[in-house]
């Protein structure tokens, strides 16, 4: 499982709140397998994909918050969501 962190390059108040909220939940679930990346909203990948806010934070193909801080609890039901196949 990949999350993947859209945000500025330097990060921003909420790009940084909205990473360090995704590690904090990864690490609460306790999962090994589980892949956090922070990228750029400005690169390539991020104008195929649409991204307009910052942050955007996707697990896998799932897009969880768009333009704000997504809380831990927001980011675990969906790892846990993705995991059960849903």
């Amino acid at each position: 499982m990949k999350i993947r962190i859209f945000g500025t390059i330097p990060p921003c108040m909420k790009c940084k709140a909205a990473e360090k909220a995704v590690r904090e939940a990864v690490e609460e679930l306790g999962y090994k397998d589980i892949e956090v990346t922070k990228e750029d909203a400005l690169s390539e990948e991020a104008a195929k994909m649409g991204i307009m806010m910052t942050p955007t934070v996707i697990v896998d193909k799932t897009i969880i918050k768009v333009g704000g801080v997504p809380t831990k609890e927001e980011i675990k039901q969906a790892i846990e969501k993705i995991r059960e196949g849903g």
